[in-house]
C-alpha cells in the first residue's frame, strides 16, 4: 500500500510537472520607501536586481496561475555633505502568486497581463555609515531604533511579451500593502518596480 501511495504521488507530481511551463529571469529591481512622521514624510530609493523562477500552470481560456520564487538585492548609498555618508544593503526572499492572461497577437509574439499577491521576506538588511574615519553598522531586522518588520505583504501588477515562447520580456509593480516600520510614531510603505528577462521551458 505505502508503495502504490508514493507511486501515485510521484505519477501526480510528474504530470504537474509536464504540464506547467517554467521560465527562469532575471532583472533591475527599484523600490520606494515612503516614510510618513505626522504631516510629514520622506521617500528613500533603493536599487538592485532580482533572479529567480516560476511557473505556470494553465487553467484553460488562455489564463494560468504563476507561482515563483526569486532573491532580490537592493542597496542605496547616500552622503551628508561631504562628512557622514551610509551605506544601506537588502536581501530579500519574494515569492509572487501571479493569475495571468495570455493573448497571442501574432504568430510568434504573445502579449500577457498578470495581478496578484507576493510575499516579501527579508534575510538581511544592514545600513553600514561612516563619519570621520569611525564605521558603524545597524542589523535593520534586530532590536534598536531604526528596526524594520521583516515580513511584506504586496500587490503585483504588470504586463510582458514572450517572443517565440522562447523569451519574455516583462516589466511590473508591487503595491506594498503593510507598514514596515516597528515605531508607532511612524509609517513606512514599499512600492517596487521591476523590468527583466525570461528564458522558457
Amino acid at each position: 500500500m505505502k508503495k502504490l501511495v508514493i507511486s501515485i504521488l510521484m505519477l501526480t507530481a510528474g504530470a504537474v510537472c509536464a504540464m506547467a511551463q517554467a521560465s527562469i529571469g532575471a532583472g533591475f529591481l527599484s523600490q520606494t520607501s515612503k516614510t510618513t512622521i505626522s504631516n510629514s514624510s520622506s521617500s528613500d530609493t533603493y536599487n538592485g536586481f532580482y533572479a529567480g523562477a516560476d511557473f505556470a500552470y494553465g487553467l484553460g481560456h488562455n489564463i494560468s496561475v504563476v507561482p515563483g520564487v526569486y532573491y532580490g538585492y537592493l542597496t542605496s548609498k547616500s552622503d551628508i555633505a561631504g562628512i557622514a555618508e551610509a551605506t544601506t544593503v537588502c536581501h530579500n526572499l519574494l515569492i509572487p502568486v501571479n493569475v495571468r492572461y495570455t493573448l497571442p497577437i501574432l504568430d510568434q509574439l504573445d502579449i500577457f497581463a498578470y495581478a496578484g499577491p507576493v510575499f516579501n521576506i527579508g534575510l538581511a538588511a544592514k545600513t553600514t555609515g561612516s563619519v570621520a574615519g569611525f564605521t558603524s553598522e545597524i542589523d535593520l531586522y534586530g532590536d534598536n531604533d531604526y528596526s524594520l518588520k521583516r515580513f511584506n505583504l504586496g500587490i503585483d501588477l504588470g504586463v510582458g511579451f514572450d517572443i517565440a515562447e522562447l523569451i519574455r520580456l516583462n516589466v511590473g509593480y508591487t503595491f506594498g500593502l503593510l507598514d514596515m516600520d516597528k515605531l508607532d510614531s511612524s509609517t513606512t510603505k514599499n512600492n517596487t518596480f521591476n523590468v527583466g528577462v525570461a528564458f522558457l521551458f
